[in-house]
Order: structure tokens, then C-alpha cells, then sequence
């Protein structure tokens, strides 16, 4: 998880930790679907 933290600092990226299952789309459908709402809106 270090290196992915890492890498997404180094580019610069924006990031969401969710206290999830290993299927967050399962387990934090509402909080997947909003970070999915706002990078379409960001486009």
C-alpha cells in the first residue's frame, strides 16, 4: 500500500482512503459513486 500512496503523491494525484471490504463497490456503493460523480464533473 506504501508504494501505491507513494506513487499517487509523486503524480501529483487526488485519493480517497475507504475503511471497505475488498469489493468497495460492494460494501461503499454510495461513496465509489461519488467519487466516480465528481471526476465526470471534473472533466
Amino acid at each position: 500500500m506504501a508504494m501505491k500512496r507513494d506513487s499517487a503523491r509523486r503524480m501529483d494525484a487526488e485519493t480517497l482512503e475507504l475503511n471497505s471490504s475488498h469489493v468497495p463497490m460492494l460494501s461503499q456503493p454510495g461513496a465509489v459513486a461519488d467519487v466516480i460523480a465528481k471526476a465526470a464533473a471534473a472533466l
